[in-house]
């Protein structure tokens, strides 16, 4: 699959609308392009900014240039003159969605922290599932089904956060393997926000990267990796580390992040 036939499927995928081979010929081309990869996430993130809603602001003008210089420096690095200009109509014709997409995307692109390799694995293999919509698993939106299964599974023990007070439900659970180690991966989902909690014993991790924030005696590492942000601690007491990824804000990760770790507010 080429770059234009990748490129003209990304939408019917997200819509869930895609044949299971075109999701997987679009899957294979994405492991190897980078281009493609970051205008998948460019859609998402544009999605995100559309569902965010609200009633349209004035956009200053200053914050205009600083879109144009972002559009810019995305086609330098080869996303080409047709996706800007889709880009720039939608942009001009959206001053909500400009206002918030400007900040995504200074926030996502040329600002992004370096992260760890557990970081990007957890990017990555939450790219794989949404894209395939590979079903979990287990499928089940009740806790202790996902303790019982886990039993047997990994040498620790997988105890799922309740983020119902955050408004996401419990999607089910799957056993990934990536760094050479078994992951366990619990799913959540909120108003179509799809979000990630992966899980693995800590020894031979390699250090965490990132913005580094101490929130009730405990670090978070904050990046963003392909468009998506990632959140990854360690429970030192259990062994144990962890990562959070969703194509949500910084401060909403965290915030779910702090949650699963136990950290009071």
């Amino acid at each position: 699959m080429n770059c234009h036939a990748a490129d003209e499927a990304l939408d019917p995928i997200l819509d869930s609308e895609a044949p299971i081979e075109t999701q997987r010929e679009v899957l294979a081309h994405l492991e190897a392009c980078s281009a493609c990869r970051e205008e998948l996430a460019y859609r998402q993130l544009l999605r995100g900014a559309i569902r965010q809603g609200g009633d349209a602001v004035d956009t200053p003008p200053h914050l205009w240039e600083r879109i144009s210089a972002g559009l810019d420096a995305i086609e330098r690095r080869g996303l080409g003159r047709q996706r800007r200009q889709r880009r720039r109509a939608f942009l001009v014709g959206s001053a909500m969605a400009a206002a918030v997409l400007i900040g995504m995307l200074f926030s996502y692109w040329p600002l992004r922290s370096p992260a760890s390799p557990f970081m990007v694995e957890s990017v990555d293999n939450y790219i794989r599932y949404l894209l395939s919509n590979a079903p979990y698993d287990l499928q089940t939106h009740d806790p202790d089904r996902v303790r019982q299964w886990f039993q047997g599974r990994l040498d620790f023990m997988v105890e799922p956060p309740d983020f119902s007070g955050e408004g996401f439900q419990l999607l089910g659970t799957r056993l990934g393997y990536f760094l050479d180690r078994m992951v366990a991966e619990l799913g959540y989902q909120r108003d179509g926000h799809r979000l990630s909690l992966f899980m693995t014993r800590g020894q031979g991790v390699e250090a965490l990267a990132g913005e580094r924030v101490s929130r009730g005696g405990k670090e978070f590492f904050i990046t963003t990796s392909k468009g998506y942000t990632v959140v990854a601690w360690r429970d030192e007491p259990a062994n144990i580390v962890c990562s959070i990824v969703a194509d949500l804000s910084q401060e909403q990760v965290l915030l779910v992040a702090r949650k699963a770790a136990r950290v009071q507010s």
